[in-house]
């Protein structure tokens, strides 16, 4: 049974999962951005399920995600991944000149690295991914981490709305019906 006004053209469903991603993605773009440290500390949370369920044997609870942005919102996305990941660098920076001050003498690179590593950690980003890593190389957020947190954040919503807002996005941007997977419908 098809709702009212979500008709489909030739078969096709007006909107895709990918819609309703990018959809919930340019909500967070159009509200406040989210502070820089709590996206890392978000990563780091996701990758740590990610870890958790891959030693269990189990497929990740959180694959990766796919979506398709207006160019518009892209460069902001692109543009907000590069000042977490600048933030982030600076924060090593600073915090590696105060541990670096508390040694007489100074230690091997990857001793700092350690102690900088943990003391980031202890502000919820995670020191687990900064050990497989160079001294001094902050991990780079994933592109996804941010259309996670989104999909989080409309995971409260009722389905109709969501439905309708995917519908309502593929409708403006879209010059062609979908084509989607036969499995998933409207």
């Amino acid at each position: 049974m098809q709702a009212p006004g979500w008709q489909q053209q030739q078969g096709r469903p007006p909107a895709s999962l990918s819609d309703t991603l990018a959809v919930a993605v340019i909500e967070l773009f159009t509200d406040a951005l989210p502070d820089p440290f709590t996206v890392a500390a978000y990563a780091a949370r996701t990758r740590r399920r990610h870890e958790l369920d891959l030693a269990r044997g189990r497929v990740p609870e959180h694959p990766p995600v796919a979506f398709y942005l207006p160019p518009r919102f892209t460069q902001r996305y692109d543009g907000f991944l590069d000042k977490i990941f600048e933030d982030l660098c600076g924060a090593y920076a600073a915090e590696l000149a105060q541990v670096s001050q508390q040694f007489v003498i100074t230690p091997a690179p990857a001793v700092l690295a350690a102690e900088v590593y943990e003391r980031l950690g202890t502000a919820g980003i995670s020191s687990s991914w900064y050990r497989r890593r160079a001294p001094g190389t902050p991990y780079r957020i994933p592109a996804g981490t941010l259309a996670r947190m989104a999909i989080d954040r409309w995971a409260r919503r009722p389905v109709e709305q969501v439905v309708l807002a995917a519908v309502s996005y593929a409708t403006a941007v879209h010059q062609q019906p979908h084509r989607t997977r036969r499995d998933i419908r409207a």
